[in-house]
């Protein structure tokens, strides 16, 4: 067994024991033994994932309708064919897409409180990222979070942002009245479920179904403005980077050039110097440059946002007229 299994195995070990802490069944340790081999046979079956923080909140509600070895299979279909195990690799990718659709999918269908948000610097990465991961189950009783796992396996991942959206909606209103580290505690240990726990338990599921706004044509142009917007960065970072080089290294030639200067006869100083001067003002018209660059990056990212919102709150508003004219 390699170092890196067995330190997956010890995190399971771990994680398995205050998964799902107020059930019985996962409190005991035939429950806890199954869902321990189900992660990690999965950390076995995928050495790329192996075993990440959140996985448990997944196999868990499996387990409680089908026998592990059944629960291991449609762990392995979710994360493959439905594309969770994008959520759950390294870098997080289809995450990030997800949590910069909920982003833009928020200024559509609640643009009083997304400007709210907006205002208290309050992103999507601090309170949605286990909602996606975990399919809610992280923050729901299980008998609530199987009727979401029901939703997404009828209809795919994208089916999480119209239940976040839905959860928000309910609790407008009281969002709306809090600040920064009010709204974060209410959305991450509040009572922000609190109506839905009490609720019928269709209710979310039923609530989810009416943000019809939500659609794979938006969510699609989404997709595509989020790879555009990816690869801009990149390639702009990537031209920083090399500005940043291009500066070091004038500035070690600068040093390299003033160190002969001292140990050359004097008549060589005067040429030296003027190359020196020279390769100063080179340098300093590279930084100046650079610092150009960046600030021409932080407006063209705050007018690329603004035109998103716009083009996003359009759409809607766009498939709103057309549905009203057939």
């Amino acid at each position: 067994m390699s170092a890196e299994q067995r330190a997956h195995e010890k995190l399971i070990r771990q994680d398995v024991a205050r998964t799902f802490p107020r059930d019985a069944h996962f409190q005991a340790p035939q429950g806890q033994e199954a869902l321990y081999a189900v992660l990690r046979a999965y950390s076995l079956y995928d050495a790329e994932v192996g075993y990440c923080q959140g996985l448990a909140f997944v196999a868990g509600p499996l387990l409680l309708h089908m026998p592990d070895e059944e629960a291991f299979c449609v762990l392995v279909r979710l994360m493959a064919a439905y594309g969770l195990r994008g959520h759950f690799l390294p870098a997080m990718d289809d995450l990030h897409l997800r949590l910069f659709q909920l982003d833009h999918v928020l200024q559509a269908t609640l643009p009083r409180l997304a400007r709210h948000f907006a205002q208290q610097g309050v992103r999507p990465t601090m309170y949605a990222s286990q909602w996606l991961m975990t399919l809610f189950a992280y923050r729901l009783p299980l008998r609530l979070a199987v009727r979401i796992f029901d939703v997404v396996l009828a209809e795919g991942l994208d089916a999480l942002l119209r239940v976040a959206i839905a959860v928000l909606k309910r609790s407008q209103a009281r969002l709306l009245a809090l600040e920064f580290e009010a709204i974060l505690h209410f959305l991450n240990d509040g009572p922000l479920f609190a109506f839905y726990v009490h609720a019928a338990p269709d209710t979310l599921v039923r609530d989810a179904n009416q943000i019809t706004a939500v659609t794979p044509r938006l969510l699609q142009t989404l997709r595509r403005k989020y790879v555009e917007e990816t690869e801009r960065r990149l390639d702009e970072e990537d031209e920083m980077a090399r500005l940043k080089a291009e500066c070091d290294e004038l500035r070690r030639e600068n040093q390299r050039l003033q160190a002969e200067i001292k140990e050359l006869p004097q008549d060589h100083h005067h040429q030296l110097a003027k190359k020196n001067v020279q390769l100063v003002v080179k340098n300093q018209q590279l930084e100046e440059s650079l610092q150009d660059m960046e600030a021409a990056l932080v407006q063209i990212k705050v007018l690329y946002a603004e035109s998103e919102s716009d083009r996003a709150v359009l759409a809607m508003k766009l498939d709103g007229l057309r549905k009203a004219l057939t």
